[in-house]
Formats: C-alpha cells, structure tokens, sequence
C-alpha cells in the first residue's frame, strides 16, 4: 500500500474498495445535494455527475469522511493512523518537486478573470446559510517576513462574481500574515485550492507551528510533494489538484460573513476580509469537492491531527495506548485518552498535558488501556462504572475554551452575557480491585467456531 498523490485516484480506489456511490439524476447545488450528503454522512464517498447548471464537472463529497478512507488514501492502517501522522509532523519532508507549468494537470484549463459563481457549483448547505459557501478550501499564503509557505483550511462565502470572503480565526497564521500586510496597506497573495490529495488534504489540517504543511505531505507521501508556480501570484501550488483560485486579500476591506453551521451549532455574523480572484485553473472534468459543516468529515479533518498534538503533549507522562476526538465533543471539543496508568495522579497530568497542547478542548477522559475509546457508547460505560463524581471529576475554571463552544453564554433580562469558560476532567480509569472491571468473556470452542465460520461463508453467498 502506498500514499495516493491524487484526488481522483483516490477517487477510484475509494470506488474499487466499495467506499463510493454515483448519483447521475439532476441536483441543484442549492440544498439537494446537502440533504444526499447528510444522509450518507460518515458511509460511502459521494459522486454528484449532473448539478444543474454546471456540465463539465462533477461533485465529490465526503472523500475523508471516514478513517478507514484517511488510512487508505495514505497507505496505512487505521491502527497506523496516529502513529503516521505524528511521525510526518516530527520528520516532515524537506524537498518539494517543481513541476513545469505547462505539464501539471492543475492548468489544463485556466480562466482569467472568472465568474465564480457561473464557473464551480458552490453549495448552499443549510437553510441558516445566507450564501453559498467553500467548506473543503485550503488557503496557500506565504509569510510576508520570511516568504515560509502556509497552507490551512477556510470556509469561504461567495460574494459576488469576483469576491470571496474567507473566515480567518483571530491569531491564527492567515490572519497574522494578512494582518501583516494590511498594517502597510499592502494586499496578501493567496490560492485558494479545492480537491487535494490525501496527504496533502491531511497536512493542511495540522497546525504544527513552523513545520511546512507541504513537508509534512511530503512525509506523508514518502516523496518530495509536486507543486507548480502561480500565474497571478508568486505562490506555489499542489500540481495535481483539482481546481485552484488565485487573487488577493485586500487590506481595510470586509463583508459580513455568516451566519454558518460549525460544529458547535450556528457561527455568528462576523466582519471579514474579501477576497478578489484574478484566476481560476482546473483539470479536465474537473471534481468539486464539497464537504459538510459540522458532519463526520468536518470533524475528522479538523479534528484528527490534534491528536497527534495531543499524543506528543501527553507522552511525556505516560504510555498513551491511544488518543481520540471523540465524535460526541463534534471531533474537537472532546478527547478520550486510553493509558497504562502507573500512579494514581497520572490521569490529572496528562488530561492537563492535553488541554495545554489543544486549549478548545471542553472535556478529556482518561481511560486504561483496556478501554475502546473509539466505542462511544463503551467510553460512557466506562465514565459510569469507573469515576467517581465526587472525587475523579475536576472542573477547571478561568481558562480559554473555544469559539465554538455557546454554552457559556446566558440571557440576563435583555443582555446577553458571556461567563467564563471552564474545562472538565475526567479519571475513568480503575482504582479499586482490578477483577471487578474485568471484561466479561466467553470461551470460544473449536465447534462454535466453525458454526460462526459457516454463517459468514453463507451470509456473504
């Protein structure tokens, strides 16, 4: 098994394995294509082959809606996941491979001054969306102090023909880079790219400080990552992707952005920078990935790489046996930590080790190592049967949580009032005899086992 360096070979591996499903009857990129979507949120990958008013290209969602797709598109198994990812972050890659203008599959079609609107089938996913909205982009930028190359995902709300406004995270690298440029009046050169590959879809999700998201792909890949000059912009660009923008963020210009479906619930309405596109270029037939807010895709991608962070962080006190962003905290404000326990104050270390490396988490549960984390209903089994509330729950109060969590906020008459935020902690490891949390087992013998075999031999016929 290898790393796939293309969207759309991945495409067809994720067919071959049985991962994907086409629809070929006609959909509007208004809310249909959403609904389908949600409905197969988390299962097969989706081909949309006819949306209405677009004829030469397809829409492929939910394409990492899954970490057995994640695991297969990078060459590993789902056990590996973890272990890959952290390893790319800590060894990334060091070269990254030009490819010739003229050959890379990105610009087999290239627009000057396009018409978004008329060019990509944008959707609109929720009614609460005023437009539609860029969920699966990934912007390129480059710091103006040093040229280091950033890439990371941002929804993105089409404006107008031209005009985009891109949600930038306040202290994050796009913010401070634009908000660089803007102190000298200067605008920021961007590429907003739609349809990567599985390792360098994976690594623009990582936040890993000064470590190139393109190295880590690269590590991913196991080879220097293929990339191509920008036509309007001094920006490199994935040579293999699917569609690619170019323009530029203006300094001392917003629009209203919002409202949004997150995973939190619905976003707030929130002043915005704009963005002005000067180039669109595609591949032939090109794919249009759409992904759903806050749906199982959403999660796992802006998710799964803090668990890495969090493995890093939480190591250093123990022998973490596994780490997950559990589905429950949306893939990022909750986080089930399975360890081999060597002191009873070992839990409260490493669930705050974990809070220090991803400070949007709400609540972490420590568990043992015989626990599956990534069976939600065994997790809370587990907290039920392990913790005790008066003694193994630990409420942290004053500290910073996230954006996306409301449940601070209260109505006071007619103000609404943040309180601050808090974190809890969970020790549902084991404290007391060990034999009392035994997991209840049935020996297997030889003649169940061949009724068990015959069953499946039939039930597969």
């Amino acid at each position: 098994m290898r790393a796939l360096d293309s969207f759309r070979e991945f495409l067809f591996l994720s067919e071959k394995n049985g991962l994907l499903k086409r629809f070929s009857s006609p959909l509007s990129p208004e809310f249909e294509c959403a609904y389908l979507m949600r409905c197969y949120d988390g299962k097969e990958t989706l081909v949309f082959e006819n949306i209405e008013g677009y004829n030469d290209l397809k829409i492929a969602a939910g394409v990492y809606n899954t970490r057995q797709k994640i695991a297969l598109g990078l060459g590993v198994s789902v056990k590996e996941l973890l272990s890959k990812i952290t390893e790319a972050i800590r060894c990334p890659g060091l070269e990254i491979e030009e490819a010739d203008l003229g050959e890379a599959p990105v610009r087999e079609i290239i627009a000057k001054g396009p018409n978004i609107r008329q060019e990509l089938p944008v959707l609109r996913h929720y009614e609460q969306e005023t437009h539609p909205y860029m969920t699966s982009s990934v912007v390129i930028c480059k710091d103006p102090r040093n040229g280091r190359i950033n890439a990371s995902y941002h929804r993105i709300k089409v404006l107008s023909d031209k005009k985009l406004t891109l949600r930038l995270v306040e202290g994050r690298t796009l913010y401070n880079f634009h908000k660089m440029a803007e102190e000298t009046d200067q605008p920021l050169e961007v590429a907003v790219v739609i349809g990567l590959d599985p390792p360098a879809a994976i690594a623009s999700a990582i936040s890993a400080g000064n470590v190139s998201e393109f190295g880590i792909a690269s590590a991913l890949l196991g080879k220097p990552y293929e990339m191509t000059p920008g036509i309007t912009v001094d920006l490199p660009v994935p040579a293999n992707a699917e569609i690619v923008l170019e323009g530029i963020i203006l300094p001392h210009e917003r629009a209203k952005e919002g409202p949004f479906v997150e995973l939190g619930g619905v976003d707030i309405i929130r002043d915005q920078p704009i963005m002005e596109v000067s180039l669109l270029s595609m591949r032939e037939n090109a794919f249009y990935q759409a992904l759903l807010p806050a749906g199982k895709e959403h999660q796992l991608l802006q998710g799964m790489p803090c668990e890495s962070t969090i493995f890093e962080a939480a190591k250093k006190h123990a022998k973490i046996v596994g780490v997950n962003m559990t589905p429950g905290g949306a893939g990022w404000l909750e986080v089930a930590i399975a360890i081999e326990k060597n002191h009873p104050y070992i839990p409260k270390v490493v669930a705050m080790a974990a809070i220090h490396a991803h400070s949007s988490l709400k609540t972490v549960i420590v568990v043992d190592e015989d626990v599956d984390i990534y069976d939600y209903e065994e997790l809370y089994k587990t907290i039920l049967q392990r913790a005790n509330p008066s003694t193994d729950l630990l409420i942290v109060e004053g500290i910073r949580g996230s954006s996306l969590d409301h449940s601070n906020l209260r109505i006071e008459g007619e103000r609404v009032v943040e309180l601050p935020p808090s974190k809890l902690i969970i020790d549902a490891t084991i404290k007391g005899p060990k034999e009392l949390f035994q997991k209840a087992t049935i020996p297997l013998t030889e003649n169940v086992k061949k009724i068990v075999f015959m069953d499946k031999e039939e039930s597969s016929s």
